[in-house]
């Protein structure tokens, strides 16, 4: 039996099945898991529980090499407020509150899209509402509006990370200090090998694909071979 206490720190470890209490006056809550150490585990599969152990509500995750971010907008009410943006340098095995009330600081009503850098585990971006991207180069000490107008997913580009994704449309070349329109039309999609060639389908009446190889600066349009009818 794992304890938690008003704080929602666990008061020991446990391996293998577990079942987890959380306390708070009269009110108890108990949840069995199975909780496996890492080393014997596929990657994701199961889970170590760590003490303490802050009860934060994740909805957003970034991991960039042993580095880990966690971010939470509070903590279940029957434990008392917690960090909004957790950090853990060694894998998990610790965590640390690195920044708090950071959303109101920014105008921001939700955080979403929490990333990491591949390549710079310190340099963060995250959408923050409907509209804007903040980041931060200093693991989430700070943070500073990058972009506003428009959201989507995040992703650092698999080849060079210095170039980044905002959806289809937004692209960065400069790890996201800086961003402008890729002028998709329709659906973009980026190669995995080369940051600049994207290809955007348009139409099927007839078949076309507009096709750029500076990163959606200027588009040139490509005929598709016609779908064959099937009787």
């Amino acid at each position: 039996v794992l304890d938690l206490d008003l704080a929602g720190k666990a008061t020991a470890m446990a391996t293998g099945a577990a079942t987890v209490t959380a306390r708070s006056g009269e009110i108890t809550t108990t949840s069995s898991i199975n909780v496996t150490p890492a080393s014997d585990a596929l990657p994701g599969a199961t889970w170590t529980i760590r003490t303490p152990v802050t009860a934060l509500a994740v909805s957003s995750l970034a991991i960039s090499g042993t580095h880990m971010y966690a971010y939470g907008g509070g903590v279940s009410s029957t434990f008392q407020t917690g960090p909004e943006l957790l950090r853990s340098d060694d894998s998990g095995s610790t965590w640390k509150p690195v920044y708090t009330g950071w959303l109101a600081a920014l105008g921001c009503s939700s955080l979403g899209n929490l990333t990491a850098s591949p390549a710079n585990p310190s340099l963060l971006l995250a959408t923050c509402g409907s509209d804007t991207v903040i980041r931060s180069t200093d693991g989430g000490e700070t943070w500073h509006k990058a972009h506003t107008g428009t959201t989507g997913a995040i992703r650092f580009h698999p080849a060079d990370p210095a170039y980044v994704t905002l959806g289809d449309h937004m692209i960065s070349s400069n790890a996201g200090a800086t961003w402008r329109s890729t002028n998709v039309e329709n659906t973009g999609v980026v190669s995995t090998s080369d940051p600049n060639y994207w290809v955007d389908y348009v139409g099927h009446q007839p078949a076309n694909a507009r096709v750029s190889e500076n990163g959606g600066a200027t588009w040139r349009t490509r005929g598709l071979p016609p779908v064959p009818v099937r009787g």
